[in-house]
């Protein structure tokens, strides 16, 4: 049984943060908006790491129609992603502001390379909302469903 945040998603993240890292150490107007993204970013997505993303560590075997008893034990993290649902969605809403701080910034700077960084992370915030925070869910409800049976 894999309750690991799955390997795509750790790189997605590292690279994510990577790419901030390039950016806190610039001066001026990308700088300070890349701080003031970290603050924000930086906890949410260790959050995630710790508390959501290693339910989908399961799809695989889930996938493949195998529920085990012992997935019972990512329910209680489950339980914790859905009752913190809400502060990681308005993460997400800081996020993506913060997110067009940088991308104006970086617009002014003629600085494609940051511009296509505050993008990325645009589209990052809206496949975590529109795909996996529901995938999770769906994980939770599944694993209840069978293990009734």
């Amino acid at each position: 049984m894999n309750m690991e945040v799955p390997i795509a998603l750790k790189l997605d993240h590292d690279e994510l943060r990577a790419e901030l890292d390039k950016a806190l150490n610039e001066h001026g107007p990308i700088g300070e908006a890349a701080h003031q993204l970290a603050s924000i970013i930086l906890p949410h997505m260790a959050m995630e790491e710790k508390i959501a993303f290693p339910a989908l560590g399961l799809l695989p075997e889930l996938a493949s129609g195998d529920v085990t008893a012992e997935m019972a034990a990512i329910l209680p993290l489950i339980s914790e992603f859905i009752s913190r649902r809400e502060s990681f969605q308005a993460d997400h809403r800081r996020t993506a502001f913060r997110l067009q701080m940088l991308l104006e910034a970086a617009k002014k700077a003629g600085s494609d390379k940051y511009t296509q960084f505050a993008y990325r992370g645009m589209v990052h915030e809206r496949i975590e909302e529109a795909v996996i925070y529901p995938a999770i869910v769906l994980i939770g409800k599944y694993i209840q469903q069978q293990l009734k049976r």
